[in-house]
């Protein structure tokens, strides 16, 4: 059996055992440029943290509007306490840094999620039977909703 070697250069030109090379290949540079740190300058984590705890707050305020108006109300004083932390620790830093990146897809969901809830609840769903708990209304419902 010949080779595209030998077939190229003649039989004679080409080592009995000699095995074909492969073919190297250039590395594909990366089409996004890296970003340049300043040493001592932290990236502002706390606006989109503040935003994750709050879309946060909106799901689980669907399931209980106390609840969620909780965790809403929280949310300054958490993302500014984490914002501190990040720029105190690297390792934070780059924990959030990596939660943030990795949670567009968790940023769909939290987008849509109440909407969906809502349309399904309003034709009979009942998204508390996921969790095997009655669907009853919150204080805070009751308070803003006579009719619940």
């Amino acid at each position: 059996m010949t080779t595209k070697d030998e077939l190229a250069l003649g039989a004679d030109s080409v080592a009995p055992d000699a095995a074909p090379k492969p073919e190297k290949r250039a590395r594909a540079k990366s089409a996004k440029p890296t970003p340049k740190r300043t040493p001592g300058v932290k990236p502002n984590l706390r606006d989109p943290i503040r935003d994750q705890i709050t879309q946060l707050g909106v799901i689980v305020g669907v399931f209980n509007a106390a609840d969620g108006q909780a965790i809403i109300n929280g949310a300054e004083a958490q993302a500014d306490a984490l914002q501190h932390a990040a720029e105190q620790n690297d390792r934070v830093r780059a924990a959030l840094q990596s939660m943030l990146q990795s949670s567009v897809w968790a940023q769909l969901f939290a987008a849509f999620m109440p909407t969906v809830l809502a349309i399904a609840m309003n034709h009979g769903f009942n998204p508390m039977a996921l969790v095997g708990a009655p669907l009853k209304p919150s204080p805070v419902d009751d308070a803003t909703n006579p009719a619940a």
